[in-house]
Formats: C-alpha cells, sequence, structure tokens
C-alpha cells in the first residue's frame, strides 16, 4: 500500500468513526424529542453542522409564548430603528436562549454555545419561525 493509500484509508476510518459516534448521538438526541414533545408539543430542530465529542448534534426550541415573542419584537425593531445591531444580536440571543429546551442543563447549553459561536441565532430564527406563518406564492409564477 502507498503513502497515498494508507492516508485515504486512515482519513476514511476516522470518518467512519466520527459518523458512527454522530448517529449514536443522533439516536439520543431525537429520543429526547420525543419526550419533550409530549410537552411542548412542537419543537423546531438546529442540527449541528459537526459532530464534537460530548455534545448533542441537534438542538431543539419550542415556540415562544406571546409574552416573549412581543419581548423580542419589541427589542429587536427598536434596536432596528437605531440600527444598533448589537442590540438587535442581544433581542436575538435572548429569545434562542429562552426558547432553548434540548439539552436543557444550562451548562450544556453554555458549553454548546461555546463550542458553536452562531447556534443561538440559529435558534432564535427556529423559535422565531414557530411564531410566524409561512407565506406561500400563489400561482406558478
Amino acid at each position: 500500500m502507498s503513502r497515498l493509500e494508507e492516508a485515504q484509508a486512515k482519513l476514511a476510518a476516522k470518518k467512519a468513526a466520527r459518523d458512527a459516534a454522530a448517529d449514536e448521538q443522533l439516536a439520543t438526541d431525537l429520543e429526547a424529542r420525543l419526550c419533550l414533545e409530549d410537552e411542548h408539543e412542537v419543537l423546531a430542530a438546529v442540527s449541528i453542522s459537526r459532530h464534537v465529542k460530548g455534545h448533542p448534534v441537534q438542538a431543539y426550541v419550542r415556540a415562544p409564548t406571546p409574552a416573549e415573542y412581543k419581548r423580542y419584537r419589541d427589542q429587536f425593531h427598536r434596536a432596528y430603528k437605531r440600527e444598533n445591531i448589537p442590540e438587535q444580536q442581544k433581542a436575538q440571543d435572548l429569545l434562542g436562549r429562552t426558547c432553548w429546551v434540548y439539552p436543557a442543563a444550562k451548562e450544556a447549553q453554555d458549553a454548546m454555545a461555546e463550542a458553536f459561536p452562531g447556534l443561538v441565532t440559529q435558534l432564535a430564527v427556529a423559535a422565531s419561525a414557530l411564531a410566524e406563518g409561512k407565506a406561500e406564492a400563489e400561482g406558478k409564477g
């Protein structure tokens, strides 16, 4: 076996091990979702782009309550009018963190947010989508 073939084989073996670990973690995450959906009915999933040992491969958010969504919209639009991007981000982060239900432990959430810096923003987008309707185009343009 050439050096190139050896390197390719080692990379393939590492990828297979990572994929197997990610699949095992996804099974755990989906089992947790089943339990959480009994409580929250509908959840949105945010899939993590890469598996990091010790972290879920999906995070789940519930729909915000009307009061939570109103607080988010009020804060976001106030910041938007002032062109204050950091305050807009704070409003999004608050919504994402408020609606984040899996993993449930704050320490686990903090660790995930550290490992995946854009995660909380994506959680906010997912939570917001649960509170809003979806526009559909009429006809076949």
